[in-house]
């Protein structure tokens, strides 16, 4: 359904706003609600135009709707190279994107995911060129969209309005001369008597930033330990091991020299990509005709054909960790021909003279929707209308390594039993391979070397039925009513190649094929309590319900109730209560399940400070484990495996949102609003955080007896072999209650004459105070979690500020971000300033975007900014894989864009 316009006329065109401008009130309809009013939601609704898409210089869409302080952190963007695999997402409140509803027109669209799981509606394949504008819905809205919806609704409403045929283009590229990016595209229109049509063609491409092209990016800091620890500890030229002790390891150059105890580490950004690199080729259209007076015909949909690439790092190996044909891994036995070191040994070995690891993903989404709506009896409003929503990928990941061929190719006696191995032969002297005196034939390389290949397939369908209007009148208004009928399904299919699902790569996926269906039933009341009296200028309740009956869930019921005060023309109030309901996704309960490298810190890892010096039990059961005095772990990325959980619970949450909205008579063209807002979520489906549940599980005495125990969070967690731990296991499980509370806050204000200058000046902020985020019993308000992935942050305060200045055909812009300082919770909390940086977290955050518009005739709009004005860099915070928080901060730099749009 569309949604509430703000008051477009009173603020600058970047700012989003809450409340319509007074005498400029049209009947549409409101996000969240499936009754026509007069633009004055009890909840709180936002927009963003597409002027303000044009505006920001962004490809991205994603970053395009995080002028929005409610929308956190991302971590499916551009940024985030190993999560999503291109897809950009919305994640609304930081409840995850998964939390967060996205639709097109009011409707559903299927899930993308890429081969390691990570799933997200992917707003990249919506055309930018069809959006009219992009609603955001910062409630609940469970019972008007059914599950999903916990955290908000992100609405694009597409256009269907346009009369002749406009063309617009843009082009950009960063101070340093990479991250190139163009869009074009075109789009024709016609308005008739009795109906329209609209189509566009777009096309658009990022070019993808090297990782190396940034220095603060480069000589990644693994660890913040006395004088501290410089890139991975995965050595390219191999540490040969004897059980868990480094026994030679070599330099990256080659040669002889065995390099123990300062082994040479590896340097991954050489290879790593810092931001995706994406083609988008897309076409859309919008149709609407009038078939009788009283019933109309109904059509939109969009095709989007994406292609994202990025590199990363060599492929690493540790042969002595788990994997599928080997669970404990595997060693050279000392009588090998191969093995010229006299005892049993095992290899860690990063293949970077064979070349990185290139990731291509191909992913074709097609989304359309047919209906016909009418009216009946003159009073009545009807609708019924089908959706079909289909995604389709392909991912390939090229130098992919085989570790049953490995395993082979290292053994001449095993190589000689295997008819392919054979053929190729055997590593003769691995000294020699490590030393690089012999290099892999061709014939090797193609042998131990595969591309990875997953294809996986979403379909989302929604069939909806609805009717509503005026039922009878009371003193005060008319009674609204509104009834409607939802059937959905959904499935998911994703089919990795035979050697990616043998678990025989060291990235693993595994087959999933499954689905689900629903139908729902909802119903909505409007109710006008007061009107036209003495400090009561309306006084309206909302009432929603909906009835849900899923096929693998069971039932669910959903309720809000709303009011809307409007005291008198310059104040109202707001406030809504309403519960929300999220069942598991396909991949979260029936997924096969990924298997991948993360970056966990084990428990039993000794020295000065550490967990095991300082707790006695964690010694103890170290020890029992077999994990040594001094022990240390191999390397800080360790082997997990996750999947579906068939067992999961669906997630129930409570909302409620309390706000004022201020248009004082006394002070013209001016708008305050605050929104209080507050979430719960039980049954909260998420995963562990290993380190933490590490340390947890090996602080219990009682650890061997509960990682026998399958049910137990600690199971499988205690698994060692040669001291090392093995494959973990780290499923999506109910992991409690997940709670949210904080305020927005929101002002603009337009001179239209200034006394100094000619011109109008148009100032606006958005701003979000965060007064708490726990997750389970933890609190995270004003930290990001930094260590593994950082992608996730909750400043306690965050926004944006506009200055628009307009003079004739001119205008400028300027803009700028804030983001308060963050302690960094995963180091943090445990040594604030005693580290080499004297790190803690990162410290407050500004950063300025201009542009300068020119519009020499009404259908000429020309424009050129620049974002990132002064090429900050993003502050340093200590994330293994960046050295900065990606997907809060900007890691571009200065970037410059130009923008152009005639209509005919």
């Amino acid at each position: 359904m569309a949604m509430a316009l703000g008051a477009l006329t009173v603020v600058p065109a970047w700012a989003q706003t809450d409340t319509p401008s007074k005498g400029d009130l049209e009947e549409i309809l409101v996000t969240g609600s499936r009754l026509v009013t007069d633009a004055t939601s009890p909840s709180p609704v936002s927009v963003i135009t597409a002027e303000t898409i044009r505006d920001t210089g962004q490809l991205a869409i994603s970053e395009v709707l995080r002028k929005d302080p409610a929308l956190g952190s991302n971590s499916r963007g551009p940024g985030n190279t190993l999560n999503g695999g291109g897809s950009l997402g919305a994640n609304l409140r930081n409840l995850g994107n998964q939390r967060t509803l996205t639709l097109v027109n009011g409707r559903r669209f299927a899930t993308f995911a890429d081969e390691l799981g990570n799933s997200t509606q992917d707003i990249g394949a919506i055309p930018t060129g069809m959006i009219k504008r992009i609603d955001i819905l910062r409630d609940g809205a469970s019972t008007a969209y059914g599950a999903d919806a916990v955290a908000g609704v992100v609405n694009f409403i597409l256009r269907d309005d346009l009369n002749g045929a406009e063309a617009e283009g843009y082009f950009g590229e960063s101070g340093q001369g990479d991250g190139m990016g163009y869009r074009g595209q075109m789009a024709v229109g016609t308005v008739g008597s009795r109906g329209a049509v609209m189509a566009n063609f777009q096309v658009q491409k990022f070019d993808d930033i090297p990782q190396s092209n940034r220095k603060w990016a480069t000589n990644l800091i693994q660890s913040l330990a006395g004088n501290g620890t410089f890139n991975s500890s995965n050595t390219p030229g191999g540490v040969v091991t004897q059980g868990t002790t480094p026994i030679a390891c070599y330099p990256l150059a080659g040669g002889t020299t065995n390099q123990l105890p300062n082994c040479p580490r590896y340097d991954s950004t050489v290879e790593a990509s810092l931001q995706l690199g994406s083609r988008v080729i897309s076409v859309g259209s919008t149709a609407h005709y009038d078939l009788t007076d009283t019933t109309r015909l109904d059509f939109a949909g969009f095709f989007s054909d994406r292609k994202s690439f990025q590199s990363i790092a060599a492929t690493p190996i540790d042969t002595t960790t788990s994997f599928g044909p080997f669970p404990s891994g595997f060693t050279i036995p000392a009588s090998s021909p191969n093995n010229p070191y006299g005892v049993p040994i095992g290899l860690r070995w990063r293949l970077s003279q064979y070349g990185a690891r290139p990731n291509v993903v191909d992913s074709k989404q097609f989304w359309g929707t047919l209906g016909l709506s009418g009216t009946l009896f003159n009073r009545f409003d009807w609708q019924v209308a089908h959706t079909y929503s289909e995604t389709s990928l392909n991912s390939q990941r090229y130098n992919s390594l085989n570790v049953s061929n490995l395993f082979n190719i290292l053994n001449s006696s095993v190589c000689a039993a295997d008819r392919l191995c054979s053929q190729v032969g055997a590593i003769g002297d691995i000294r020699a391979l490590l030393t690089r005196q012999a290099s892999l034939t061709q014939a090797q390389r193609d042998y131990l070397l595969f591309d990875s290949v997953v294809d996986s397939r979403f379909v989302s369908q929604q069939s909806t039925a609805t009717v509503r209007g005026s039922l009878f009148s009371l003193p005060y208004g008319e009674v609204k009513a509104a009834l409607g009928y939802e059937h959905r399904e959904e499935t998911a299919q994703v089919t990795p190649d035979a050697v990616t699902a043998s678990g025989a790569s060291t990235t693993l996926t595994f087959p999933t094929d499954g689905g689900f269906s629903t139908n729902e039933g909802f119903g909505e009341m409007q109710v006008p309590l007061l009107a036209n009296l003495p400090f009561a200028k309306s006084v309206d309740l909302n009432l929603q319900g909906r009835f849900s009956d899923f096929s693998n869930f069971g039932t669910a019921r959903t309720y809000k109730a709303g009011v809307n005060y409007t005291v008198n023309d310059d104040v109202r109030v707001r406030a809504d209560y309403g519960t929300s309901f999220r069942a598991p996704t396909v991949l979260e309960a029936y997924g096969g399940g990924v298997g991948a490298t993360g970056s966990i810190s084990d428990p039993c890892n000794s020295g000065t400070g550490s967990l095991r010096a300082t707790n006695p039990a964690v010694n103890a059961n170290c020890l029992a484990l077999g994990a040594p005095a001094n022990f240390q772990q191999n390397a800080s990325s360790l082997p997990t495996r996750s999947g579906g959980n068939p067992n999961l619970r669906p997630e129930k949450g409570r909302t409620f949102t309390a706000g004022v909205v201020l248009t004082p008579s006394y002070v013209p063209n001016l708008t305050l609003t605050a929104d209080y807002y507050n979430f719960r979520i039980s049954n909260a489906i998420g995963t562990n955080d290993l380190t933490a549940l590490l340390a947890n599980c090996y602080r219990d005495p009682n650890l061997q007896a509960r990682a026998a125990n399958s049910a137990d969070s600690c199971f499988g967690l205690s698994n060692r072999v040669n001291g090392q731990l093995g494959r973990l296991n780290n499923y999506p499980i109910n992991i409690g209650t997940a709670r949210t509370q904080g305020i927005d806050l929101s002002a603009a204000y337009r001179f239209d004459k200034l006394v100094v200058i000619p011109g109008s000046l148009g100032l606006s902020a958005r701003v979000t105070r965060l007064i708490s985020f726990n997750s389970g019993n933890v609190g995270y308000a004003g930290t990001f979690v930094g260590g593994v992935g950082g992608s996730d942050s909750y400043p306690r305060w965050s926004g944006y500020f506009t200055a628009d200045y307009r003079l004739n055909e001119w205008a400028f812009k300027w803009e700028t971000q804030y983001v308060s300082a963050m302690r960094d919770f995963s180091y943090g909390t445990s040594v604030p300033t005693t580290n080499f940086l004297y790190y803690s977290g990162t410290p407050d955050y500004f950063v300025h975007n201009i542009l300068l518009k020119y519009s020499p005739m009404p259908t000429l709009d020309l424009g050129i900014g620049i974002n990132n004005l002064f090429d900050k860099d993003p502050p340093y915070s200590f994330v293994l894989q960046r050295n900065a928080l990606t997907s809060t901060f900007d890691s571009i730099g200065r970037y410059f864009f130009a923008t152009v749009k005639k209509t005919f």
